[in-house]
């Protein structure tokens, strides 16, 4: 995409802050029109995943957990943080097994989107599960899930009417409905 836009000149940048999970970074930047200001973002260095997981009736798998910045249980589909070093395909397929139980046969890459682009450099890579085998569930320490298997129909009213109402979430369904 061809653009008259010009990018920002950065002068500098300093960790302010880092923990397993985050790391938030100071940057002094150049604006287009000479202006230095300081810019905050959150500075991932890696990727995630989402899988968006069908069984054999079609109905999508959707899971509950608590989210605490915003003090409400709310749906997402499973994934989760790429190590270092993995591949996306392997990341989702890991996070599938940890946070469902299940291991899928059928792994097609949908697409990817960055989540906040704001703030954040975290880029989202979008897989489909099917033909789905339950092995045992595996969760990480520290989260406490609820799965629940929804038709398309419910799916679709679920964000019509803001139950879903995650920014990662509706742009996974954006691809796949684009694209099934």
């Amino acid at each position: 995409m061809k653009s008259g836009l010009k990018s920002w000149k950065q002068l500098s940048s300093r960790r302010v802050y880092k923990s397993p999970y985050i790391a938030i970074d100071e940057d002094r930047v150049i604006l287009p029109n000479g202006t230095v200001k300081k810019y905050y973002l959150s500075n991932q260095n890696r990727s995630a995943v989402s899988v968006l997981a069908f069984d054999n009736r079609g109905r999508f798998l959707l899971q509950k957990e608590y989210r605490y910045p915003v003090g409400k249980v709310m749906y997402s589909f499973p994934g989760g943080l790429v190590e270092n070093g993995e591949k996306t395909l392997s990341a989702a397929k890991r996070e599938f097994r940890e946070e469902t139980g299940y291991k899928a046969k059928n792994w097609r890459h949908l697409g990817s989107f960055y989540a906040s682009p704001s703030r954040t450099n975290l880029r989202f890579f979008l897989y489909i599960a099917r033909d789905l085998t339950f092995v045992g569930d595996a969760p990480d320490e520290g989260e406490f899930l609820e799965h629940e298997w929804v038709s398309e129909r419910k799916l679709r009213n679920m964000v019509k009417n803001g139950t879903i109402n995650v920014q990662t979430e509706l742009a996974s369904l954006l691809l796949y409905f684009q694209g099934n």
